[in-house]
């Protein structure tokens, strides 16, 4: 265990930053979380977490006003994409928004950060 600076905490390898440090969420909307999620297959999405639904081949989410993200630079990876979203927004594929979206083979699914959600959505809508 060491100590690295006043606001984090390692922990056998696990940096814990302290609450009042850390960005806030993202504002819910009707009750509904904004999130990342990563899925088997079927890439990764960012939107309002419906519902959430184990069935016997997997998880699957119901997003709202949810975009898939093809392609990404200006984060390491995704649980820095939930957090702070890109410094290259430019550099970005973010589909269009769709109303609703019900994803399955879910892998991991992270709580997006107010700023996060901002940047990620200030992304031009990528097409062909």
């Amino acid at each position: 265990m060491k100590n690295t600076c006043t606001d984090e905490l390692e922990i056998n390898g696990t940096i814990y930053i302290k609450k009042d440090k850390q960005l806030p969420l993202a504002k819910e909307l009707n009750g509904m979380k904004y999130v990342l999620v990563v899925s088997q297959g079927g890439g990764i999405h960012i939107g309002y977490m419906e519902k959430e639904d184990y069935r016997p081949s997997g998880k699957f989410v119901t997003l709202r006003n949810t975009r898939r993200i093809k392609y990404w630079e200006g984060a390491a990876s995704v649980s820095q994409l939930a957090l702070l979203g890109t410094s290259k927004p430019a550099s970005c594929q973010i589909s269009v928004e769709l109303d609703s979206n019900e994803i399955g083979n879910i892998l991991e699914t992270i709580i997006v950060s107010e700023e996060a959600k901002n940047i990620l959505n200030s992304v031009a809508i990528w097409k062909r």
